[in-house]
């Protein structure tokens, strides 16, 4: 058996030394430029390689498993390991990974597949070779390895070419900063092998820059589905990324990093290659922490009320497992506890909010007349991970006496969003909230004087940040005063300010043929870059540089500088965002490739990126969405993501953001692919708020395409909610003989006449009434063109009676829907007979026989004479 694992070790050294991977010069004419940016005291760079089968069958021949495993090794080197480093591994890189105590190296091999015997004892011989110390989990190995030992596998990877101006930097061995990280990961799948590189390396704010067209490439040429002969292509690109503060500041930091660099087979061999992308999110909770005293002075049997306030500003929140332990300076000075909790816990404080914590102390019995608070201590854990600890102010309170009280309050001024070119601007605030007053008063550099009691001074001071190792936390350790020839010191609340840059810019080109003749083809190049912030955007600058073409025209103002053709001064308001088109030429018709735009704010350099050739191979459809609504009307509409291309779109998401005063659902949907020339339906729906002027949300789509994560932010627009018509009854209560007709006076009031058009004003007439005017489907047909609308309803009674009438509305179409309006009130009618008639008949025959009745009496009378 020793024997047996002795030849293994002899046939590993071999393949290690013979471990080859071809490296030529590239025969492309583009030269992959690696640009490093050094902001504080971080550099990050990231090398992949994918899809390099012959990098595969050495790592599986190294390691002597099966080809249908998955590989993952990673070796990660720090010096002088620091905490404030963690996120650097176990937020970024490795997330199912967490570091807490190794020691300064490790390295890691994970093989995710059952694991026969014969690879243990390959793995075994792997400890002998490469590893101090190996540790077995499962399916995974973590070993701690000498720098040097992997320096040698490290060297194989790379092992010839002209890399010199690259290796020099990158190669362990030559690490030499304390602080620096290296980590390395070669990870393989059934469906590629990857070689990434991360070092992080502890220098001042600088730029390296490296040709690298010769570090790695090959002559193997590639078939893609079209027959094209294309090659492997080595990316690189810079990127922002910030290490955590040193562990002795205060404050937190939010931060959000999105990597994809990596070797493609680019199948259509126009211009530098585009799959790289990254995503910096750098907002900077700032909290302040700052206790009060219900009084300055108290005498025996006074109870303090001590109240702590913890605030966080700006959008860096929410702040996590915040713990509030305040001193035992009531129990050392003899004074007992009445109610309430010196120790507290909360779960979280939101951006913008605030948390308080309230004790009641009673004074019983009190040795000295001044007793010295203690600073409480505030832990807090932000939301990369990151736990800091805050201290209130130190306060001195006294008993049986009337002196002085100074308190330190800090205020910010600025917008809480602090930014290197624009610095922050907060208020100090000393105030004296005793009654005697405080003499010798100095506050950091200032000399105040004497402060009498109730008096405050403020003094505003303005933080520029030159670069970011001005961060740090603000804390006034040297106010103080004198009393009663007595010195006593104050110090502040502190608080951090984390400057952010102008990250928030993201970037969105595509490419359009607007023509192609024999010899010449004009490109549409669109830029849209988009302010995704609450704030505008200042001294933003676009720098185009066009290759293998002729600049013809531009929507916007381009000056030439150098290579490069500039657009300046542009301010992009908040959520707006700044386009441009223009229009290249190129006389052979072949666009070896498109333009470099680089994007600056304040001078800083955002983000460079190549103008996405994407050809509008993927729709993103809106359908069914109108302009104009009805308040509380349910609605429905479908956003439709069409792949015109036979490359699938994997891990789609469709989210809303804004608009809140339109709730749609659902507010997130996931699908995990579209395949080729199919399409996916996502339908939506909401309910339309009261009646108003409103901004749909934003619809973002993200999505993995063609190698590349892209995000497209679709506005909607705005939706105007209406109220619909109401109507009302001029005529309450009516009175006609049955003879005669009822005109009933509707107004029809309309908040938008011109989206109503026809209405139909229709009435349930009980038995014996009857409509006059022309009527329609029941109705009467009427036509809306107006804010207030009058119309008269002739009704015809049959007959007399006491008729009531509550059922009358207006009906109207909108949206292709129908709604109706109801008048709300009844309307009392009384119809009564026609009297004129009914007199003559009866007058006629009394007139006959009054006549009668005289002739008779009149002869009487006669013949009595």
């Amino acid at each position: 058996m020793q024997m047996k694992v002795t030849l293994l070790i002899l046939m590993l050294i071999f393949q290690l030394l013979s471990l080859n991977i071809p490296v030529t010069t590239s025969s492309s004419n583009i030269n992959e430029i690696l640009n490093v940016y050094t902001l504080s005291d971080t550099v990050f760079l990231n090398l992949t390689i994918t899809n390099y089968q012959v990098l595969r069958d050495n790592l599986l021949n190294l390691l002597e498993v099966s080809s249908n495993s998955s590989i993952n090794i990673s070796y990660i080197i720090v010096r002088n390991w620091k905490p404030s480093y963690l996120y650097l591994i176990h937020g970024n890189f490795f997330n199912d990974i967490k570091i807490t105590d190794y020691p300064n190296s490790k390295f890691e091999v994970n093989i995710f597949s059952p694991i026969p015997q014969d690879e243990e004892q390959a793995i075994d011989v792997i400890e002998e070779l490469l590893f101090t110390k190996l540790i077995k989990y499962k399916n995974s190995y973590v070993g701690y390895a000498e720098l040097e030992r992997f320096g040698r596998l490290f060297s194989l990877i790379l092992p010839r070419g002209n890399y010199t101006p690259f290796l020099e930097w990158v190669d362990p061995l030559a690490i030499r900063t304390l602080g620096d990280v290296l980590i390395v990961n070669l990870s393989s799948t059934i469906e590629e092998t990857s070689l990434k590189v991360y070092i992080i390396k502890s220098v001042g704010l600088r730029e390296n820059r490296w040709i690298l067209s010769s570090v790695l490439a090959t002559t193997n040429p590639l078939q893609n589905k079209s027959g094209v002969e294309s090659s492997l292509n080595l990316i690189f690109k810079n990127s922002f990324i910030f290490s955590k503060p040193p562990i002795n500041m205060s404050g937190g930091y939010n931060s959000s990093l999105k990597s994809y660099i990596y070797i493609i087979d680019d199948p259509y061999q126009i211009g530098s290659p585009r799959d790289v992308e990254f995503e910096m999110y750098n907002f900077a909770p700032i909290v302040v922490v700052n206790r009060y005293f219900n009084d300055t002075s108290f005498d025996i049997g006074d109870v303090i009320e001590v109240t702590l306030n913890i605030s966080v500003f700006n959008i860096g929140g929410p702040i996590f497992n915040v713990t509030v332990n305040e001193s035992d300076w009531w129990k050392i000075n003899g004074l007992s506890l009445l109610e309430g909790e010196t120790s507290k816990f909360f779960g979280f404080i939101d951006s913008g909010t605030s948390k308080t914590m309230k004790y009641l102390v009673e004074v019983e019995d009190i040795v000295t007349s001044d007793i010295i608070v203690d600073p409480a201590i505030i832990k807090i854990d932000f939301l990369d991970g990151l736990s800091l600890i805050y201290n209130s102010s130190s306060n001195v309170i006294h008993v049986g006496e009337q002196p002085p009280f100074l308190n330190l309050y800090i205020t910010p001024i600025s917008n809480g969003k602090p930014s290197i070119s624009e610095g922050f601007t907060y208020r100090v605030t000393l105030k004296n909230e005793g009654v005697g007053a405080a003499e010798s008063v100095i506050f950091s550099e200032f000399i105040i004087g004497d402060l009498a009691g109730g008096r405050s001074v403020s003094i505003n001071k303005t933080v520029n940040f030159l670069s970011l190792t001005d961060i740090g936390k603000i804390e006034f350790t040297d106010a103080r005063y004198m009393y009663n020839n007595i010195s006593y010191n104050l110090t502040s609340s502190s608080f951090v300010l984390i400057p952010q840059l102008d990250t928030f810019i993201s970037f969105d080109g595509r490419v359009s043929v607007t023509s192609s003749e024999v010899n010449s083809t004009v490109v549409t190049y669109k830029i849209r870059i988009a302010n995704d912030f609450d704030e505008r955007v200042l001294n933003t600058e676009v720098m185009i540089r066009i290759f293998g073409g002729e600049l013809l025209n531009s929507s916007y103002n381009l000056s030439r500088k150098g290579e490069f053709y500039v657009a300046e001064n542009i301010v992009i308001r908040a959520s707006e965002s700044f386009n441009m088109e223009f229009n290249v030429s190129y006389n052979d018709n072949t666009i070896q490739f498109t333009p470099w735009v680089i994007v600056k704010s304040n001078n800083y350099v955002v983000f460079e990126s190549d103008i996405d050739y994407f050809f509008n191979t993927i729709e993103i459809n809106v359908s069914n969405l109108p302009e104009f609504l009805m308040t509380n009307q349910d609605f429905s509409f479908t956003v439709r993501m069409i792949n015109n291309f036979d490359e699938p779109i994997f891990n789609i998401t469709l989210s809303w953001f804004g608009g809140d005063d339109i709730q749609i659902f659902p507010r997130e949907v996931s699908r995990p692919l579209i395949e080729g020339f199919l399409e996916e339906e996502f339908i939506y729906n909401f309910t339309s708020p009261t009646p108003g002027n409103y901004t749909f949300p934003d619809l973002r789509v993200s999505y993995w395409y063609l190698g590349k994560f892209r995000v497209d932010t679709i506005e909607l627009g705005n939706v105007t909610v209406l109220s619909g018509l109401s109507l009302d009854v001029l005529d309450r209560i009516v009175s006609v003989t049955v003879d005669e007709n009822i005109s009933l006076r509707i107004v029809v009031i309309s908040d938008f006449p011109e989206k109503y058009g026809n209405a139909t004003i229709i009435i349930d007439l009980p038995d014996n009434l009857e409509i006059v005017n022309n009527t329609l489907d029941g109705g009467v047909p009427i036509e809306i063109k107006s804010l207030e609308n009058v119309f008269s309803i002739i009704i015809s009674p049959l007959e007399p009676g006491e008729y009531i009438l509550n059922n009358i509305y207006v009906k109207y179409i909108f949206n292709d829907e129908v709604f109706t309006s109801r008048f709300s009130g009844s309307i009392s009618i009384s119809v009564r007979e026609v009297i004129t008639q009914t007199y003559i008949l009866w007058f006629i025959p009394a007139i006959l026989i009054a006549l009668a009745i005289a002739l008779v009496l009149r002869r009487r009378l006669y013949n009595m004479s």
